[in-house]
């Protein structure tokens, strides 16, 4: 497919997709993005993930021999983008590989073979007669091997994975007709790829508005011509959100409960906390939809999760929600855990532990009572809640 003269896209469309890296659900696929540049050298930029080798060399073919291609562009290794780079080099063995010193490094583990490499330093020029690439150093977008590349000739910029989003439609060169659907996923992707390094964002950004570009040929989704603008300043929005969104005086209260005894215990705490100033706000899990959930982990504090214990264990999804704290954006937050028990009672220590080890801050009273609190240990509570507040006071 011609995008403009010399420019094609030879990517492969992955429309069954449902989940990508196992946890981001994919509702409408995603595309797999490469694209051909042809001067007087020809640069391949990414390739597409291996199950897709086959669609990628035969939209090469259609434009010219693999063997013509002199240099593949890495932006970022991910296998998604990486994956079919070994099967490209059996058959065009002298291709040189440019990318990022740790994007080398990780093709080395992923390819396990020696291949020719140029180390892409921030600025480096790479001509290719009649065109030019610029390699942008643009690290945690999002792994730290990313790079942007830029053709100064084109007015198009190569983002890899920023800016892009998992939207499959028939064709990558297209305006979006379906705004609202577009819009889902693009947030979806930020939120699940982007979300812990809005910093970095901020930086993209700023690069994007710079170079000013006619075109951002992204690695996943549609290339942007209409919406490059609109798209950045949605990324840049939700960045902000994350970084000014934080509400030190909130903590949030998550909890499940099957006879109504972790409940209770999560009021008297909630009581607690608010008496001395802070902001609790309680979650009953199971009731709560998702993004309400992912929400109040991003904008609070500090965490207290509760759950009985059910065959020496937290109940599920208590474990949903720990799964949606980042050791990243939420390293070193304050967390309690809490819960009722019949027998046992190990779901107070199994939560503390996966808490350590995604950086929290665990208090090491795990406060547990068996069966129904009584007026006393609710009382208790409501101290545990007060002082638990002096951490974020």
């Amino acid at each position: 497919m011609k995008l403009a003269d010399d420019l094609y896209y030879v990517g492969a469309h992955d429309p069954g997709l449902k989940f990508f890296d196992v946890i981001v659900p994919t509702e409408r696929g995603t595309t797999y993005n490469a694209y051909l540049i042809r001067g007087e050298k020809t640069a391949l930029i990414e390739t597409v993930h291996d199950d897709f080798s086959d669609q990628l060399f035969d939209n090469i073919r259609r434009i010219c021999p693999i063997e013509d291609i002199d240099y593949v562009i890495c932006d970022h290794t991910e296998p998604d983008h990486s994956g079919s780079l070994g099967k490209l080099l059996d058959i065009a063995p002298d291709v040189t590989v440019y990318g990022s010193a740790p994007a080398i490094k990780n093709l080395k583990n992923i390819l396990n073979r020696d291949f020719r490499s140029v180390i892409a330093k921030n600025g480096l020029v790479l001509d290719l007669g009649g065109y030019t690439l610029k390699f942008l150093s643009a690290p945690n977008l999002h792994w730290p091997d990313s790079v942007f590349t830029w053709c100064e000739e084109l007015k198009t910029v190569f983002t890899c994975d920023f800016l892009g989003c998992h939207y499959c439609a028939e064709t990558v060169d297209v305006d979006i007709t379906d705004d609202k659907a577009y819009l889902e996923e693009l947030e979806r992707y930020y939120t699940y790829i982007f979300g812990p390094f809005p910093q970095a964002v901020q930086k993209g950004v700023s690069i994007i508005r710079e170079l000013a570009p006619e075109t951002v040929c992204t690695s996943h989704g549609p290339v942007l011509r209409a919406k490059v603008k609109s798209t950045a300043d949605l990324y840049e929005a939700w960045a902000d959100r994350m970084i000014s969104g934080l509400d030190p005086h909130k903590i949030s209260i998550f909890y499940v409960s099957a006879y109504g005894y972790t409940k209770a215990m999560a009021q008297a705490l909630a009581e607690g906390a608010s008496s001395a100033g802070t902001k609790a706000d309680i979650y009953e899990i199971t009731g709560t939809d998702k993004a309400v959930l992912a929400e109040a982990v991003r904008t609070s504090a500090a965490y207290m999760f509760g759950s009985p214990t059910l065959n020496r264990d937290a109940l599920p999804p208590v474990w949903d929600v720990l799964g949606m704290v980042s050791p990243i954006t939420d390293r070193n937050k304050p967390a309690l855990m809490f819960g009722s028990f019949g027998w046992s009672g190990e779901a107070c220590g199994n939560m503390a532990d996966r808490a350590r080890g995604i950086g929290l801050k665990v208090d090491e009273e795990l406060v547990k009572i068996c069966f129904a609190p009584t007026e006393d240990d609710l009382a208790q509570l409501r101290e545990k809640g007060r002082s638990f507040a002096s951490w974020i006071m």
